[in-house]
């Protein structure tokens, strides 16, 4: 019996560089969640991500006919003209202030009471939003008991350099006015942004008045890249008139109203 010993030699080639460039054009607004995202696991589940960037919506009076528009399965209901409050329902549930979704602002909750009483009377400006987070279906159970899921608003952060200003002034119908100022940026491991909203309109029909104010500030430090400290700070006051039944005059003088 005769044994042969066969030393085989490794082929090596070294290729040499390739570089894939191209450019990545996004044709709509909604997007989906990655499959991880921080501590949560969003693979195969329900969700979209509206990017406020690319929507061409009414955003000097949150329109929300328009920013929602492509979200399947979605109840909207508007209430006012000038987006105080957002109302929006899922899976045939009422709409009334959103009542039926965790609402958060950056990740925390934003409504009266999450679970006794879940109406959101807050709604931040879409022009102060950078994406608008919806996920329902079973993942929407880690964020409470609200049957329509999570609705979590991601508002901007300051740009890649020391100071950015950023000013616009809307006129529309009905004395429609909006003042909309922010400023932000960021300087080594720091990061600013802050805006501040004027806004009112009056209604088309009699004793429609409303008007708000909207201030927000934000301060955010990159310890390293797993520990980040932030402050935020919210403001919002609003007036808003409801048409129809008695106007502020028939209050002041509630005899006229009884009849002999």
């Amino acid at each position: 019996m005769l044994y042969f010993d066969v030393e085989l030699q490794p082929d090596i080639f070294e290729l040499s560089q390739v570089d894939v460039l191209g450019q990545n054009e996004r044709l709509t607004n909604i997007t989906r969640l990655r499959s991880i995202e921080g501590t949560s696991i969003y693979s195969s589940k329900k969700n979209e991500v509206i990017l406020m960037g690319s929507t061409l919506a009414n955003k000097s009076t949150n329109n929300s006919r328009q920013v929602y528009a492509k979200v399947p399965g979605l109840n909207i209901w508007e209430s006012d003209g000038l987006g105080l409050q957002l109302e929006i329902g899922a899976r045939g549930l009422s709409p009334h202030r959103t009542s039926n979704f965790n609402t958060r602002q950056n990740g925390y909750d934003i409504s009266a009471d999450a679970l006794g009483y879940p109406e959101s009377y807050y709604t931040p400006p879409s022009e102060a939003i950078q994406k608008i987070e919806i996920v329902r279906g079973a993942a929407s159970l880690q964020y409470g008991t609200q049957f329509g899921g999570l609705l979590n608003f991601r508002l901007k952060k300051g740009v890649n350099k020391p100071i950015e200003i950023i000013a616009r002034q809307t006129l529309g119908s009905f004395k429609l006015q909006n003042t909309f100022v922010s400023v932000g940026g960021s300087k080594g491991k720091w990061n600013y942004y802050s805006f501040y909203q004027k806004k009112s309109r009056n209604g088309w029909r009699p004793n429609s008045i409303s008007k708000s104010q909207t201030a927000f500030s934000s301060v955010h430090y990159q310890a390293n890249d797993r520990l980040e400290f932030s402050l935020e700070i919210t403001h919002m006051d609003y007036l808003a008139q409801q048409p129809g039944g008695l106007d502020d005059a028939t209050f002041i003088k509630p005899r006229h109203l009884i009849s002999i």
